[in-house]
This record gives structure tokens, C-alpha cells and sequence, in this order.
């Protein structure tokens, strides 16, 4: 015999009155309360998310929200039975206010503020210290600036939201905003974007390059200082791979690994050995490039033979060369190579090196290194706490990696919850993000012993024997009329000894003939 399921309730947790915080939406099914040592395996079944693992004693996971409980292998006592979920993420994107990612299943997520629509959702009423779907629609990247959100979806469409009073929507206005994604134009033909503080970049699949948006540093290299609010092609090349949008300056590749830049350049950022802005692409020297990212004032790139380069303000350690001396012109970080991926915040950088290594240089005031400290850093330091790193993001003074198993996690300054942990507390180690561990209790009861008599002849009838353990019932499984030692009971009759510990009951029987 067996309690009634009872399955633990899980309250939504309201941390800030203005900030939505997402309830964790998976849980699973068939674990009761109590179960009996001999019980057969239980099936548990996961709701709303089969992509997690379960744990505890006596746990079968099936790897598909499955799980057998089977309370022999747990033994006798109180359990813990944990189903954990990692979600998965391909993709991110984050600036001071927001952040936007793409999970492995091509949906949606934003997080952050809201203030001017950015989450693309239909309101600016409040932002989220967790991801919430934006989109289950399938998407293949997406970017953000200041204040909005730029989106390609797997179809090839572009689309757009939130703030746009540069243009940078490129909606053909300069109106405030946008608080649902609004498609760029009607082509279906982009196949990639990049986003500054208040413009944007993309190349279309045929290679040619566009830009809209805010232009007072000629960020648009268009030749012009004018802001643009409509796509508008620069030059007419068709040969453009790769783009990487920092605050106010752009860097490219082409298809033959050679590299431009143009905008901002105050802190010779475009690495042509000038401080001077420029308003059309002008190629950075001879040689050929696989990897950029531009930052806030500072550029990275790597080479195809795999060496890690950097040039711009250096006032931080943000260029890795062990000093804080500027550097007009690519300058090679260290004498290594090796390098795979990197990624640029306004005022630190970050790169993955022999496939799976994290590294970090630059501004920590914020623990955006995330190397457990505030210290900066004038030349790659490792962040040992994790391995198994495939992609790093920058944000302004946050950073992002994914794992080769498609986690997230995010480190550095927190405001506006831009790090999607739940809180807006600074990080000053990588995070995981949405790594949720749902927690149900049960309590495996032993089988109760009882007393067990041999069948009994007598004349006429019998005296009921005292009992060690269990009571006397006139009716199988506790039922009928309940009997005392001492009782007399006459000839022909059944008896049941049977006793209840908790869910779990044991019974023998004996006759009296």
C-alpha cells in the first residue's frame, strides 16, 4: 500500500519589483513522497525540458528526461533527487544596458533593460534578470548596441528593435523606437551583422557591405559624416567575409584575408598608424588575418598563422604586450600562436588559444578578466577555474563564453542584470548561466517485520498469543475487526498479523482449525 503522489511546488522567486525573473520552467513527475524498499523501480518524467540530468541515490538516468528510481539501490533514509538543466546557448551579444543570445534550438533570448523596447517584445515596462524568449522563430544571429537589438533570422530576413535615433535601425527614421522586431527592408539575402554603440554593419550573401546608423566618425565608411537610416552599401565590392563594429570604429576582412578599418581613430585604433577618422575602409598593411574584434578604443586580430595581434589604447593593458604604451600599428602579442578566437570589451580583451584555454588582459575593475580578482592585467592571463572553451563575447565591462558543450557562462560588471545570473551583483568568476537544479525529496521506508505464527490446531478454541510486532485483524490488509492478545478465538478461523510503517505495511497469516 502506497501515499497518494505528493509533488513539491515551486514559487516564483521576485527579486527586484521592476525586473522580471523567470520561474524555472522544468520539473519532473513520479517520485513520491515515501516509497517502500521493495517497491518496483519508479519512472520519473521531466516537464517542459528533457535536455536535463538527474541525480541521487538509487537514480537510472535515461539521457532523454527519463530516469528510473529504484529504492533498493537507494537504500533505507531520506534521499535527494536532482534533475539539473544547462541550457545551451550558439550565440551572444551584450552591451552596457541589454543582452541577446540565440540557444542551440535557433529561438531567442534577451535579458537585461528594456527601456526602450530593445527585448523586442512589445513593452518597455521592465527588463529581466534572467533570459526570456523573445522569438521561438528560428534565428541565426544576433547583435546589440546601445539600447537596441539587430536580428537575422535563418530565412536570411533582417530585423530590428528597440532604440533608433540614429538611424541605427536602419528603418528608414530617426524616431525613438521600436518595442517589437520590425524586418529591415524586405531582402532575405544578409548573411551577417556586427553592431557598435549607435550603428550597424552587415554583409549580404553575394559579399557586399552595408552599414546605417549613427556617422559623426565616418562609422559608416560611406565617405560621408552623415547618419544614414536606410542600409547603405559602401563602395562596391563584393568580396567582404567578415566585420566587427567596435564603439565608433569598423574593422573587415575580405575573402582574401586582407584587412580594413575605418571611423574612430583617436586612439589609432585603425591601426594605420595615425590618429586620424576615417571615412571609408583603407586596408591595414600586407599581411593576411583569419579573426578581428574591435573594442571600445583598442583592435585584435589574429593571423592565419595563428599569432595574436593588437593595436590602439592601451591604457589598461587591453593590448597584452606587457605594457601600457598605445600602439599605432598591429604589434604581435607574445611570440606564441595557437590562437583561435578573440573578443573585445571597451577596455579588455579576451581569447581562446589551443582550442579549449580562456585568456583575459586589460581592465578588471569590474572582475571582467575573470580571473577572481580586480587586479588589471598587461599580458594574457589564464583563467584556469574552467576549461573546455569553444566562443568568447566582450561586453563594455562584462564578458561571455561558451563552453564545447554549449553552456553559458558570463563574468564582470552586472548592472541592469546584463550577466542573466538572477541578481545584479558583479561576477568576479564565470557564472553559469540558467543552470537550474530542480530538487525533489523522498524517504525509502523499510519493509516491517511481523510476527508470523504456524497454523494452529486446537480443541474448541484459542487464547490470541502476546505480539512481538504487528496486530491482530480479522480481514487481510488491516481491515476487519482489529484483535488483542488475550482475545479468544474459536475454531476455523483465519487471522491476519499486519502492521503499517509509514507507505509500507507487511502481513502473515495463520488458521486456527
Amino acid at each position: 500500500m502506497k501515499t497518494s503522489m505528493k509533488l513539491l511546488s515551486w514559487p516564483v522567486l521576485i527579486i527586484f519589483p521592476f525586473l522580471m525573473v523567470a520561474q524555472n520552467p522544468a520539473s519532473f513527475t513520479g517520485l513520491q513522497v515515501e516509497q517502500c524498499l521493495n517497491d518496483s523501480a519508479i519512472l520519473l518524467v521531466a516537464s517542459n525540458d528533457t535536455t536535463g540530468t538527474y541525480s541521487g541515490p538509487g537514480i537510472i538516468d535515461n539521457l532523454n528526461g527519463t530516469a528510473f528510481f529504484n529504492p533498493s539501490l537507494a537504500g533505507i533514509g531520506n534521499h535527494t533527487i536532482n534533475y539539473t538543466v544547462q541550457k545551451r546557448y550558439i550565440h551572444v551579444s551584450s552591451r552596457a544596458s541589454h543582452t541577446a543570445a540565440i540557444r542551440d534550438d535557433s529561438t531567442l533570448w534577451v535579458w537585461g533593460a528594456n527601456n526602450f523596447g530593445q527585448f523586442g517584445i512589445g513593452t518597455t515596462s521592465s527588463g529581466s534578470l534572467t533570459p526570456i524568449l523573445a522569438s521561438s522563430e528560428s534565428w541565426k544571429q544576433v547583435e546589440v548596441g546601445s539600447g537596441f537589438t539587430i536580428a537575422l533570422k535563418a530565412d536570411g530576413t533582417l530585423w530590428a528593435c528597440g532604440f533608433n535615433s540614429s538611424g541605427n535601425l536602419g528603418l528608414g527614421n530617426f524616431s525613438s523606437g521600436y518595442t517589437t522586431f520590425t524586418q529591415v527592408g524586405t531582402s532575405n539575402d544578409w548573411a551577417y551583422i556586427s553592431c557598435g554603440t549607435s550603428f550597424t554593419l552587415a554583409i549580404k550573401q553575394d559579399g557586399t557591405l552595408w552599414a546605417w546608423g549613427a556617422n559623426n566618425h565616418g562609422q559608416l565608411g560611406d565617405g560621408t559624416t552623415s547618419n544614414k537610416n536606410t542600409p547603405t552599401q559602401i563602395g562596391l565590392d563584393a568580396d567582404w567575409n567578415l566585420i566587427s563594429a567596435g564603439s565608433n570604429h569598423a574593422l573587415a576582412l575580405k575573402s582574401n584575408n586582407t584587412l580594413f578599418s575605418w571611423g574612430r581613430n583617436n586612439n589609432s585604433q585603425l591601426g594605420d598608424g595615425t590618429t586620424t577618422d576615417k571615412t571609408s575602409p583603407i586596408q591595414i598593411g600586407n599581411d593576411t588575418w583569419i579573426r578581428i574584434a574591435a573594442g571600445g578604443l583598442h583592435s585584435l586580430a589574429i593571423s592565419t598563422d595563428s599569432s595574436l595581434w593588437s593595436w590602439g589604447n592601451n591604457t589598461y593593458g587591453q593590448l597584452g604586450d606587457g605594457t601600457l604604451v598605445a600602439k599605432i600599428t598591429p604589434f604581435q602579442v607574445g611570440i606564441g600562436s595557437y590562437w583561435l578566437e578573440i573578443a573585445a570589451g571597451d577596455f579588455h580583451s579576451l581569447a581562446i588559444k589551443n582550442t579549449t584555454q580562456l585568456f583575459a588582459m586589460g581592465r578588471n575593475n569590474f572582475g571582467q578578466l575573470g580571473d577572481g580578482t580586480t587586479i588589471n592585467r598587461t599580458s594574457p592571463t589564464q583563467i584556469t577555474q574552467f576549461s573546455g572553451w569553444e566562443k568568447v563575447f566582450g561586453a563594455d565591462a562584462s564578458s561571455f563564453g561558451i563552453h564545447n558543450n554549449n553552456a553559458l557562462r558570463a563574468w564582470g560588471a552586472n548592472e541592469n542584470g546584463i550577466l542573466g545570473d538572477g541578481t545584479t551583483i558583479t561576477k568576479f568568476i564565470p557564472t553559469n548561466i540558467q543552470f537550474w537544479s530542480i530538487t525533489q525529496l523522498t524517504n525509502v521506508l523499510p519493509i516491517p517485520e511481523v510476527d508470523v505464527f504456524s497454523d494452529y490446531s486446537v480443541c474448541g478454541y484459542l487464547i490470541l498469543p502476546e505480539l512481538n510486532v504487528g496486530d491482530y485483524y480479522s480481514m487481510q490488509n488491516g481491515m476487519g475487526q482489529i484483535l488483542f492478545s488475550g482475545d479468544t478465538i474459536f475454531q476455523n478461523a483465519t487471522l491476519y498479523i499486519y502492521e503499517l510503517l509509514g507507505s509500507c505495511h507487511n502481513e502473515s497469516s495463520f488458521t486456527i482449525d
